[in-house]
């Protein structure tokens, strides 16, 4: 056996180990997954039925999470010139006053 097929079997064992250590602990899982929960099904919604998350996101006053939407503008502070900035701007504000936004 020449060194280039000796190396190749070694490669191969060593591929075989990693796949067998990567593979064992995910199919064990997987085992235990199914016999709490049973097989995984795709299940497809039922026509004419609305989850409550649907109604929720589509319920007016709502945000695209179905929490309430706010009325009122939070400020915080920014830490470089200590300026109060709104919550919405904070990140945009951040990053010129951080010197990211020059020119």
């Amino acid at each position: 056996m020449d060194s280039q097929a000796i190396s190749v079997e070694i490669l191969k064992w060593m591929l075989e180990v990693q796949c067998k250590e990567a593979l064992v602990p995910a199919l064990l899982y997987e085992k235990k997954v199914r016999s709490q929960y049973g097989k995984a099904e795709n299940v497809q919604p039922v026509k004419g039925v609305l989850s409550k998350r649907a109604l929720q996101v589509n319920a007016p006053g709502r945000d695209i999470y179905g929490l309430e939407k706010s009325t009122e503008v939070r400020y915080f502070e920014c830490p470089n010139c200590e300026r109060q900035v709104a919550g919405h701007r904070f990140a945009a504000h951040i990053a010129r006053c951080s010197g990211r936004g020059r020119r």
